[in-house]
């Protein structure tokens, strides 16, 4: 349950834009075809790759390739989220790609494996395992280019990966119909086949098989079929056995023990939401108590913190709805039939509802515009739309009236982003048939504007 408003949708895009102008920008320090711990880079022209020597600073290779694959020169490494380190050559093969077809170059960049032995190449992993394509069927060769894995597979996956973006050690093969997991060696060392697989961080799979269920390591070792659900946390899982739910590590061992109907995580939080007999509390790590299991709901509030805020969950108790501390002190009454978590871009407090009627407070708890209003729709907090009794007004998040609540219509003419200086923003009202226009301080500007005018600013 929670009591949504409108989203500043520029202000998201805005947001979102300037996350991908940084990642964009970082990707292009990664991508200028050398990489620091290789003697050897790439140079196009006329949209064709030659390889050079950084060294001897000598073309050693003419320009006919389509792409010069790199590999990981790093071993892959579990909660690693830099990007992964690539090179060319590794162990002494590089791919490449020429009008379609692919092969590997021996040191002296010559054919190794030659063009067309295989319609697709996947690059080596770290290990120096490569999946290989032919026609239909997919199989493994090794760093010296030797078929290990036959071509048999009608799938072989690169999912299965430590961790984000790095380099995949262990293989989830599909064959009619059926699932091997193969190991970091592309070897069939299980000897089982799954309907399904599911793939987890850390490179752990639960997978199915009739009415069993898998929980498998990166190794390939089978830790439990005790669990008939799982849900990757930090170090471990969260796991269901015979409907109740505990926590164990990367090597089964039980963290906090199954007395709870249900375990939820936060994200990157050091302690549990559960629930258990209907009602929900927060324990830490170690299965311990923190907040009383005296509630029918309980969540994240999604304050901003970077203040040294205390850090409030919200609650819902006898059907109504306050915040909390970890602390379980009361911050907001629970007394409101709906309380509003993290609004993107919004005011850095929250909205609450009571008998139909929505105001704001504070992540403390004091009221900042009473509860009055039949809508509220932010915008910033220096305007804020407000309605009451059918009628339309503007008002701050310090409840400032800028506008009263005595007009029929309301258009907030305000650019978010991209200001135009031929444009002023204003408040657009319609009060007894008549159009007006005010400024943002709620200062008359223009009586009596055309209808047209207005819907053509609509």
């Amino acid at each position: 349950m929670r009591y949504l408003y409108r989203l500043n949708l520029l202000k998201s895009l805005f947001l979102l834009c300037f996350l991908l102008q940084g990642f964009i920008a970082f990707c292009s320090t990664q991508s200028d075809g050398q990489n620091v711990s290789s003697n050897y880079k790439t140079q196009e022209k006329n949209g064709k790759l030659a390889i050079f020597s950084i060294k001897d600073k000598k073309r050693l290779t003419d320009y006919i390739f389509d792409e010069v694959y790199e590999s990981p020169s790093i071993a892959p490494k579990r909660h690693e989220y830099s990007s992964l380190i690539t090179t060319f050559p590794r162990y002494g093969l590089t791919l490449v790609k020429k009008d379609g077809a692919f092969a590997y170059l021996n040191e002296e960049f010559k054919e190794f494996l030659s063009f067309g032995t295989y319609d697709s190449i996947i690059p080596m992993n770290y290990y120096g395992y490569s999946m290989v394509r032919k026609g239909a069927k997919w199989g493994v060769i090794d760093a010296k280019c030797i078929l290990i894995t036959p071509l048999i597979y009608d799938m072989i996956s690169q999912t299965p990966r430590i961790s984000y973006e790095n380099d995949f050690n262990s293989f989830l093969a599909r064959l009619e119909n059926k699932y091997r997991i193969l190991n970091r060696f592309a070897i069939w060392t299980l000897q089982l086949e799954f309907d399904t697989v599911e793939i987890y961080p850390e490179n752990f799979y639960f997978a199915h098989l009739g009415d069993k269920r898998y929980l498998i390591n990166n190794d390939c070792e089978v830790l439990s079929n005790q669990y008939s659900a799982i849900c990757s946390i930090r170090n471990g899982f969260i796991v269901k056995k015979d409907k109740r739910m505990g926590v164990i590590d990367y090597k089964n061992g039980l963290e906090i023990p199954f007395d709870f109907d249900s375990i939820y995580s936060p994200h990157l939080e050091p302690y549990f939401f559960a629930f258990k007999q209907g009602k929900g509390g927060v324990i830490d790590e170690e299965g311990k108590t923190i907040v009383p299991f005296d509630y029918e709901y309980i969540g994240e509030a999604w304050e901003d913190n970077s203040k040294n805020v205390v850090k409030h969950l919200i609650v819902q108790k006898n059907k109504k709805m306050g915040t909390i501390s970890l602390d379980n002190i009361v911050a907001i009454p629970i007394e409101f039939d709906d309380v509003s978590g993290w609004i993107e871009c919004g005011p850095g407090a929250h909205f609450v509802m009571k008998n139909g009627k929505h105001g704001m407070m504070s992540y403390v708890g004091d009221v900042l515009i009473p509860v009055i209003y039949d809508k509220l729709d932010y915008i910033d907090n220096s305007l804020i739309e407000c309605m009451k009794n059918d009628k339309y007004g503007v008002i701050t998040i310090k409840n400032e009236e800028i506008l009263p609540c005595v007009n029929d219509s309301l258009i907030i003419d305000y650019t978010f982003l991209f200001k135009d200086d031929n444009k002023k923003d204003k408040l657009i009202v319609k009060n007894n048939g008549v159009w007006k226009y005010y400024d943002l301080k709620g200062k008359l500007l223009r009586s009596n504007v055309p209808d047209e005018e207005v819907k053509r600013r609509k």
